[in-house]
């Protein structure tokens, strides 16, 4: 169901948009239409777009790729143009825009345009989010967590906000382990629950709130460090590296697109051959912003060395 929040700030990026004075559109008939996704990551310079055409049929092997565009964003009296760039089709689409040189300020509106050859205006404006004060209610996050509690609520703060924000967190460990003798560099995100259904375990991971809270459990993060070795029978082939908790501070743009999508979960998997909310102005797709706050974990050396692993 969900798929892991890797390299975020680019996968996240090349990924959406909307309009501040639009109200959000809901088609009701395919209709074959141009696509624009962009995120803004308010805390870079570098940004990323992607242009597709939108299709019927989910199991078509076209990649629909817009192929000549020209691509701008703009705040304040700052304005730039996307470069076009080609990926892999694996971690990059085959396919995108980007630039590394756009910082506009906290709290700014940002436009995006799109003009195609055929003509074909896309459009869009967001607000960046702003606010004067974040704080989480501790510096770090100690694991286990059972020096809080056993299912502990980490709280944080945002104070003066310039607007509404929701919010969404990814609790990640990272760890290494030795494949034929070469250090593998990994990580893994850790569910808030776990449901059992026919035999399996299936992984929940938070989504979208309005909460300044998020509970979490030692029994999960138990369970995930369990699993990545099982069938392993060479523990201290495991080396546990340390962890983060990443927080998404989200724009209501972006917010109402990831609630009915989960873009955040697979940025890249956009169904563009399905009726999606939509704020571009001139076709379809989204334009929003986020910005990220990181808290660091501290592991104990005595709880990775009970499940037989290697510390840092």
């Amino acid at each position: 169901m969900m798929k892991k929040i890797t390299n975020l700030i680019v996968l996240l990026t090349l990924v959406l948009t909307l309009s501040c004075e639009d109200s959000i559109n809901y088609q009701s008939e395919f209709k074959e239409e141009s696509i624009l996704y962009c995120i803004i990551n308010a805390d870079e310079e570098s940004h990323y777009a992607m242009l597709k055409k939108s299709y019927p049929d989910e199991n078509t092997l076209d990649d629909n790729y817009i192929e000549d565009a020209e691509i701008t964003l703009s705040s304040d009296d700052k304005l730039v143009s996307l470069m076009k760039n080609e990926g892999d089709g694996v971690v990059l689409p085959k396919q995108y825009y980007s630039t590394n040189n756009f910082k506009p300020s906290f709290g700014s509106t940002v436009t995006i345009n799109a003009k195609l050859d055929d003509d074909t205006d896309l459009s869009s404006t967001i607000q960046l989010p702003d606010f004067s004060l974040f704080f989480f209610d501790r510096h770090l996050l100690e694991i286990p967590l059972t020096s809080y509690s056993e299912s502990y609520i980490l709280r944080w703060t945002l104070k003066n906000p310039v607007a509404d924000y929701t919010f969404l967190t990814a609790l990640f460990i990272e760890y290494s382990v030795l494949e034929n003798n070469v250090e593998q560099l990994k990580k893994i995100e850790i569910p808030i629950e776990e449901v059992y259904q026919n035999g399996v375990y299936f992984p929940i991971y938070p989504q979208v709130t309005e909460n300044t809270y998020q509970r979490l459990s030692q029994q999960n993060i138990n369970s995930v460090l369990t699993k990545i070795s099982e069938g392993d029978t060479n523990k201290s082939s495991y080396k546990i590296l340390g962890g983060y908790l990443d927080l998404y501070i989200i724009e209501e743009n972006l917010a109402t697109y990831y609630s009915s999508s989960e873009a955040f979960r697979n940025a890249f998997s956009v169904k563009v051959y399905e009726n999606d909310i939509s704020n571009i102005k001139g076709g379809k797709g989204v334009f929003g912003a986020y910005i990220k706050k990181t808290l660091p974990l501290e592991i104990s050396s005595s709880y990775i060395r009970s499940f037989g692993y290697s510390t840092n």
